[in-house]
């Protein structure tokens, strides 16, 4: 096992939780303008390769009538 798997494995990253309790207060936001939350995790990617995986789903958001 190497040093970097070591320490994941140590310190798990709450990434996923902290997105998942973000979408939930931006759903509950009062006062606020109407809006659509949507919350997808990338298992396995990280900062770097999310971009890719992620970017077809941006665009037909964005681009979806």
């Amino acid at each position: 096992m190497t040093r970097e798997q070591v320490a994941k494995r140590l310190n798990p990253s709450r990434m996923a939780d902290n997105a998942r309790e973000l979408a939930e207060r931006l759903q509950g936001l009062k006062g606020a303008p109407p809006c659509t939350v949507a919350l997808h995790i990338f298992e396995g990617e990280d900062h770097k390769s999310v971009i890719p995986a992620s970017l077809g789903r941006a665009l037909a958001y964005a681009l979806t009538p």
